[in-house]
């Protein structure tokens, strides 16, 4: 029985060391999208781009960003099962050790992700100017409750273990 449990969890070893280097580059990739982004936005204000161009620029990003915290959100849920999974293989062992090690809330896993949620804001601050641009307003707004609530698996998760 234990050499079953060995072989499994070396198959889903690579899965785990895979989701975790894709949840890294999500990340990467959001920390470089909002510097550019902070770029393009400095530029249009320097070269005098009119306000609207501007609006319509700055409620262009939050779609972009949705989009990969949707990506980053389905790869940690993937992941997370996996440990999970690989938890319950190594339950007598696990579990002791784990239990002195959780911590319910951790500032910097939240941190972590803030590159890619500051940009679903954009919307809320733009709110008194957006003139002709509230589909695309009410889609942004849209999409951030959605970013949101798909976060409520992190509560399940960490309820769970």
């Amino acid at each position: 029985m234990e050499n079953i449990k060995i072989t499994e969890y070396k198959c889903l070893q690579s899965e785990i060391a895979e989701r975790g280097k894709i949840l890294h580059n999500i990340i990467n990739l959001s920390i470089i999208l909002l510097f550019i982004s902070l770029i393009i936005f400095i530029a249009l204000i320097i070269l005098n781009i009119p306000e609207n161009i501007i609006i319509l620029y700055l409620l262009l990003l939050p779609p972009i960003f949705a989009f990969l915290n949707f990506n980053y959100q389905a790869n940690g849920h993937t992941l997370e099962v996996a440990l999970k999974y690989t938890q319950h293989l190594f339950e007598d062992s696990w579990r002791p050790f784990y239990m002195k090690k959780k911590k319910k809330y951790l500032l910097i896993a939240f941190a972590k992700v803030l590159p890619m949620l500051l940009p679903l804001l954009i919307p809320l601050c733009l709110y008194s100017r957006i003139g002709a641009y509230k589909p695309l307003f009410f889609f942004d707004i849209v999409l951030g409750f959605m970013v949101a609530a798909n976060y409520l698996y992190k509560v399940e998760y960490s309820n769970e273990c």
